[in-house]
């Protein structure tokens, strides 16, 4: 992946074109790749810690995928008022958007959009001053060297350093953004942007509600722009459409 959000950081996609194989074998030409994509992001959710819910199933496969809809993914460094705005356009609110940025507990990102990138906070001042400075320095040394700078941008830090081995799944995320310390100058902004500081202090103290509205607002986010019907096809495999992969 070369896109600025996710790129050299996205993982994983080769349980997904296995767990694809199997059901081919059993059900060909049933279940599509994004409703797969979808029952693994729940269950990847659920091992994690978080309770289960229910994955709404029928979507359909795009004839191509647009390389406008992965650059368009939202960056480390946006504000709060520009990923309100993109995720309205998707038919979700600003708590849906805090709500989900919890899940920021787990994973990995590049150093190029963190906090240690030289500027990454210049559209957010008062979030640079909020930032925990031990913090930021532990990140630079441990993560994202200067002394590595030819390598800067492929460097790879946990989105939530305090939590490195991705074990503590929960509210515990917005805690740590409460004292500056997040990998992300956008996740930091949550706590200290007057719209959405609030819901932050909210689900700190309540990890019964976060988690009910993060299984809630999953379940809304897998329903954006989703293909059915006759609409789209079922890929026989997840890499390419149907008429590639036979031809």
């Amino acid at each position: 992946m070369t896109f600025p959000a996710n790129g050299n950081s996205l993982r994983g996609l080769d349980a997904l074109d296995a767990a694809k194989t199997e059901v081919e074998k059993h059900c060909p030409g049933v279940v599509s790749c994004a409703d797969l994509l979808a029952y693994a992001a729940r269950d990847m959710i659920v091992l994690s810690g978080n309770p289960k819910y229910d994955v709404p199933a029928g979507r359909r496969d795009s004839f191509n995928t647009p390389g406008g809809l992965a650059s368009a993914l939202p960056k480390g460094n946006d504000t709060v008022a520009f990923l309100q705005q993109a995720f309205a356009d998707r038919g979700l609110t600003l708590q849906d958007m805090v709500v989900l940025e919890g899940s920021h507990s787990i994973g990995q990102t590049r150093c190029q959009n963190t906090i240690a990138e030289v500027g990454s906070m210049d559209k957010m001042p008062d979030t640079a001053k909020f930032v925990d400075k031990q913090f930021l320095q532990m990140e630079k040394q441990k993560y994202c060297p200067e002394s590595k700078e030819v390598l800067f941008g492929e460097l790879r830090v946990p989105l939530f350093p305090d939590n490195p081995n991705n074990s503590d799944w929960g509210n515990a995320f917005y805690n740590h953004i409460m004292k500056g310390r997040g990998s992300l100058p956008f996740d930091v902004s949550l706590a200290v942007e007057q719209t959405t500081k609030g819901m932050v202090q909210r689900y700190a103290s309540d990890s019964a509600q976060w988690q009910k509205m993060f299984n809630e607002a999953m379940v809304k986010l897998g329903k954006v722009n989703v293909l059915t019907g006759d609409q789209g096809e079922i890929r026989r495999n997840c890499k390419w459409i149907n008429a590639v992969s036979t031809a």
